[in-house]
């Protein structure tokens, strides 16, 4: 879906992470959107979640702290090369960009902890999907 306001284009994804080898966010749905400002491609996108995640590289807003998007950012980058990096960091928070003191401090000192949590805030905010329901 792409949504032009006022020159802001919002391109809002529903991704379904099948990849990750943590049971915390698998075969869940979650809502993200990438808003593109008049700059763009000379300023990179800001990156939000729209489904709580209980991550350390996502704000309790929403917005997600990545890289591709901070330091790393030229024009060449893609939604795809986005999205790709997005899942890579479910599987290894970053913590060069850390935007969840909580998560990333229970991430650090209680691993298990933080797996607990993650999963429980994917199990009641993610949307459960199967592979025909992402093909269609």
């Amino acid at each position: 879906m792409l949504l032009c306001v006022r020159s802001i284009q919002i391109a809002s994804v529903r991704f379904c992470n099948y990849r990750s080898c943590q049971d915390s966010f698998r075969r869940r749905s979650f809502l993200f959107s990438l808003i593109y400002n008049s700059r763009y491609p000379a300023e990179p996108p800001q990156a939000f979640f729209e489904t709580p995640i209980y991550h350390p590289n996502v704000s309790c807003l929403g917005v997600v702290g990545l890289d591709l998007l901070l330091w790393m950012w030229s024009p060449e980058i893609r939604m795809k090369n986005i999205l790709e990096r997005l899942v890579c960091r479910l599987e290894r928070p970053d913590m060069r960009c850390t935007w969840n003191v909580h998560a990333t401090t229970v991430f650090l000192h209680n691993n298990a902890e933080y797996h607990s949590t993650a999963s429980e805030w994917t199990r009641v905010f993610a949307k459960k999907q199967t592979l025909t329901q992402i093909n269609q």
